[in-house]
């Protein structure tokens, strides 16, 4: 559902005013001419609202009916839009893959900036196999048979199994960008 922008919504509630204004100051000098024209005295007798008492209640009412429409049509639309939103992805490729690879050096801390090189398990895709490096973050997962571990639990020789998204820089070592979790498997000799 495409909405009008608020500059015609706003646009339109004026157009609603003037024209209400309009209407009535014509109906109302219509009601008075004729009283004039009958010989009635119109300060005693019960008519019309003046434009003056009728028209600041009629604009507010036409005010809040489009500030309500505005509200409406604005929480319609944002909802739209967080239904068919596309999930947002971190970098290129937004799927996940999982390879298994030895820890061959760690330095640094999690705390102080880190660097984890790996060497890929000749069970991988070719393209996995052969030496990798990645920082560890506080939201990067470090796990053993599902129990939290910390970044000071990893060892020069454990196999593990490594979670990743997006793109592998190419370089000397490559650079896994963003390593969602790691999952030790088996501890070093």
């Amino acid at each position: 559902m495409a909405i009008f922008p608020l500059f015609f919504i706003i646009l339109a509630a004026a157009g609603v005013m003037a024209g209400l204004a309009i209407i009535y100051l014509q109906i109302y000098k219509r009601r008075i001419n004729r009283m004039l024209a009958a010989g009635v005295d119109v300060g005693k007798k019960r008519r019309l609202p003046a434009p003056h008492e009728f028209m600041p209640l009629a604009m507010m009412v036409i005010l809040l009916c489009t500030a309500l429409v505005s509200y409406i049509a604005g929480y319609h639309t944002a909802y739209d839009r967080m239904e068919n939103a596309v999930p947002a992805q971190d970098f290129a490729s937004g799927e996940t893959q999982t390879f298994c690879a030895e820890i061959t050096a760690i330095s640094g801390s999690e705390e102080g900036g880190n660097s984890v090189r790996i060497k890929g398990a000749s069970q991988n895709r070719a393209q996995l196999r052969g030496e990798f490096v990645f920082a560890v973050f506080g939201e990067t997962v470090i796990e053993r048979q599902g129990t939290p571990l910390a970044f000071s639990a990893l060892a020069v020789g454990d196999m593990v199994a490594l979670t990743y998204r997006g793109e592998i820089s190419s370089g000397t070592p490559p650079v896994i960008a963003h390593v969602i979790k790691i999952e030790v498997l088996a501890e070093g000799s």
